[in-house]
C-alpha cells in the first residue's frame, strides 16, 4: 500500500509529503506524476512546479509506482485543495474506511489480469477512475467598452491546459477524461462533438464524447511510442444545429511510461586496439537506443562494462564511457603474443543507469589486439652447411630457419635477409620465402672451383620489412662439389 497525506498548500510548493511502501514492506518505490504541475521527489515529497496559492479548485493528477521487487505497475488518482477550500465531494468512502480525498491516496498492488486482483482492487481502480474530473468551460468572449465614443474590445480567450493521459493505462474503459461544458445550457439544449484525429479521424474512436453531458472520455489504452499527442477540438451546437460557442482547442498528451528496453544497434561489435596502447587509447563505441521518452528517464541510457573475458593481465583492461557508450583502455598491459582477443558484455540500462527501477539490455563487444613489430626474428641455429654445385646458378645452398612471434604473414613478421661480410666476389644472396619466412641461400654468380673448399665465415643481417635489426654473424659452411 502507497499513502500520501497533504499539508497546507499555502506554503512552500513542496506541500505534500507522501510515504510509498509496497505489498512486500519495501520502501523503495519509483513513482512519477502525469501532471506536469506536479512531481514527487525520491523521498516521497509532491511538490508544485508553479504557485498554486491562487488555486481556487481541487487539483486531480495520477501517480503511477513501480517497486524494487515488483516489476508491476500500480497507479492512483491525488486530489489536492488548498486548506479552507474543501471539496463537496472531499469524502469518499472506500471499502469500511472513509477518507478525505485532499488528504490520503492509496495505493493497491496490481498485477494480471483482473480476475487475479486481491479483495477490494477492482473497487479501488473504479473509484481511481471514477474520480470527478475537472470541467473544461468554453470561452467566453466578455466586452466591455473602453472609451466614450462606445467602441468596444473582446477580451483574449482563456488558453485550456492540455489534458494528460499515461500509457498502457488498465483502464476500465471507456474511463473518463474531462466535462466540456456551455455557459450557455442553462438557457438553451446543447450537443457536444470533438472532432479531429482521434476522434472521428484516424485513428478514429480513441476519443468520445457524451453529447448532452459533454464527459469526454478515453476508449482504450494508449501507447506513446505509437502516438505521443492529439489535436481535438470541441463544439458546442443548439437543437437545431447552430453554433451557440466557438470551437476549442484540446491538446491531449500521452504520458511515458518505462516500457521499453534499451535496444543495441547491433547484438556483436568488433572492434580493435593495438597492443602496448597506452591507457585511455580509444577502442570502439557501441550505441543503444530507448523508445521512451528520451527528454525523461525512462528514454535516458547508460552503459556499464559486466564481463572481460579474459582476465589477463587484470579483469579490467577497459572501461565505458556511461553516456557515450565509447570504450577505452583503462591499463597498459596489452599484449597480442599472449592474449589476441577481449570479449566485452556491454549493459546498457535506461533511468539513467537505475538498476532497481530501469530497464536493461546487453551486447558483446569483440576487441581484437592488432600487431605491432615488438618481437625481432631469431634464428633457430647459429651454424648451417650446404652443398655448393659448380658452374650453377639459382641453385638454393640451404634454408636458413628463423621465428618471428609477430602476426604471422603480416610486414611484422616478413623476414629480411642480407649477406654483410664473407663474400666479397658476390657469388651468393638469401632470399625471403613468403609462405615459410625461411631465408634462402642462393647461388647467383657461377665459378667453376670456389676459393675455399673447407669452407668459410659469412656475416649476415637480419631483420623485418618494417624495421631492421644489426648485423648478426653467422657461419655458414659450404662444400665444393665436382661434376
Amino acid at each position: 500500500m502507497v499513502t500520501g497525506r497533504g499539508k497546507n498548500a499555502r506554503e512552500e510548493r513542496g506541500g505534500v509529503h507522501v510515504k510509498f511502501e509496497d505489498c512486500q514492506r519495501s520502501r523503495e518505490v519509483g513513482f512519477v506524476s502525469n501532471d506536469p504541475n506536479f512531481s514527487i521527489r525520491p523521498d516521497g515529497t509532491v511538490y508544485a512546479e508553479q504557485e498554486v496559492a491562487n488555486l481556487s479548485e481541487p487539483v486531480q493528477f495520477m501517480v503511477t509506482a513501480r517497486g524494487l521487487h515488483d516489476p508491476h505497475i500500480w497507479e492512483t488518482t491525488v486530489k489536492l485543495a488548498l486548506a479552507g477550500h474543501p471539496h463537496p465531494s472531499a469524502l469518499t468512502k472506500l471499502g469500511k474506511h472513509t477518507q478525505r480525498r485532499d488528504e490520503q491516496a492509496d495505493f493497491h498492488c496490481a498485477s494480471g489480469d483482473s480476475s487475479t486482483l486481491p479483495v477490494g482492487i477492482e473497487e479501488m481502480l473504479s473509484r481511481v477512475w471514477d474520480s470527478q474530473p475537472r470541467v473544461i468551460k468554453f470561452s467566453r468572449k466578455h466586452q466591455r467598452s473602453s472609451s466614450a465614443n462606445g467602441l468596444r474590445r473582446q477580451k483574449r480567450d482563456w488558453v485550456i491546459p492540455p489534458i494528460n493521459v499515461p500509457e498502457n493505462s488498465r483502464g476500465p474503459f471507456p474511463h473518463m477524461l474531462v466535462r466540456i461544458r456551455s455557459d450557455q445550457d442553462k438557457d438553451v439544449g446543447i450537443r457536444y462533438s470533438i472532432t479531429g484525429a482521434g476522434a472521428d479521424q484516424p485513428p478514429s474512436g480513441i476519443y468520445n464524447i457524451d453529447p448532452i453531458s459533454g464527459n469526454m472520455f478515453v476508449t482504450q489504452p494508449l501507447d506513446r511510442e505509437e502516438r505521443a499527442s492529439f489535436h481535438l477540438r470541441a463544439h458546442a451546437v443548439d437543437m437545431n444545429g447552430n453554433q451557440v460557442e466557438n470551437p476549442i482547442d484540446l491538446y491531449i498528451y500521452v504520458i511515458d511510461m518505462n516500457d521499453n528496453r534499451p535496444e543495441f544497434q547491433n547484438q556483436v561489435y568488433n572492434g580493435s586496439v593495438a597492443e602496448g596502447s597506452k591507457p585511455g587509447s580509444s577502442v570502439m563505441q557501441v550505441t543503444a537506443t530507448d523508445s521512451d521518452d528520451s527528454t525523461t528517464a525512462n528514454g535516458m541510457v547508460r552503459y556499464r562494462i559486466l564481463s572481460q573475458t579474459p582476465h589477463s593481465p587484470i579483469p579490467n583492461m577497459f572501461t565505458i564511457n556511461s553516456e557515450t557508450g565509447d570504450i577505452v583502455t583503462v591499463a597498459a598491459g596489452l599484449d597480442r603474443e599472449k592474449v589476441s582477443q577481449y570479449t566485452i558484455i556491454v549493459q546498457a540500462t535506461d533511468m539513467e543507469g537505475n538498476l532497481n527501477f530501469g530497464l536493461s539490455n546487453t551486447a558483446t563487444a569483440l576487441i581484437s589486439i592488432t600487431d605491432i613489430n615488438d618481437n625481432p626474428p631469431e634464428l633457430t641455429v647459429r651454424t648451417f652447411s650446404g652443398e655448393v654445385p659448380e658452374n650453377k646458378v639459382n641453385v638454393v645452398v640451404t634454408n636458413l630457419t628463423v621465428v618471428d612471434r609477430d602476426q604471422p604473414h603480416s610486414p611484422n613478421w616478413n623476414a629480411v635477409y642480407r649477406i654483410v661480410s664473407g663474400d666479397p666476389s658476390g657469388h651468393f644472396t638469401i632470399r625471403t620465402n613468403p609462405i615459410t619466412n625461411e631465408g634462402m641461400l642462393t647461388v647467383v654468380k657461377a665459378q667453376g672451383v670456389y676459393p675455399t673448399p673447407s669452407g668459410a665465415a659469412t656475416e649476415m643481417s637480419l631483420g623485418n620489412r618494417t624495421i631492421p635489426v644489426v648485423a648478426l654473424p653467422l657461419a655458414l659452411k659450404w662444400e665444393l662439389m665436382w661434376t
